[in-house]
């Protein structure tokens, strides 16, 4: 009787300090994201004053270089999947919008050339890591 009690005790303590690492863990993979959130608006200003009729400026190549991290940090499973899914769609549409030359630019590329996908689909991600697997699997799993 008393063993049945330890187990479960172990149990829920085991269940909690797993939750516990779970929400600090997405604490700071949102905490990662609004670093590259402040990075892409300071960007975005510049963007704005530029003339972008003679091509690549400096702020788009920050951009472009900003984006190619992004898929650096979803690759290693370091973005909570649905932060995933709003930047992914937004580098298409931008990149879009301003006919953006993403050739010096491999893993937007092969991001462009898939055409329409699922943004956890993405070949620009490369290879699923174990870690990001089961990261965007259990943050799907949990309605993120």
């Amino acid at each position: 009787m008393i063993g049945d009690i330890a187990n479960v005790a172990t149990a829920v303590a085991v269940l909690i300090a797993a939750g516990g690492l779970w929400a600090q863990t997405r604490a700071r993979k949102f905490e990662l994201a609004l670093v590259y959130i402040q990075q892409y608006w300071k960007i975005e200003q510049d963007l704005l004053v530029e003339d972008h009729s003679s091509g690549e400026t400096p702020s788009v190549r920050r951009y472009l270089r900003l984006c190619e991290d992004e898929f650096d940090a979803a690759r290693q499973g370091w973005i909570d999947v649905s932060i995933w899914r709003i930047w992914h769609d937004g580098m298409r549409s931008q990149v879009r919008d301003l006919k953006l030359d993403v050739a010096d630019y491999a893993q937007l590329k092969r991001c462009i050339d898939q055409g329409a996908h699922e943004p956890t689909k993405c070949r620009g991600l490369g290879t699923t890591g174990l870690r990001r697997k089961v990261s965007w699997w259990l943050e799907g799993l949990l309605g993120s």
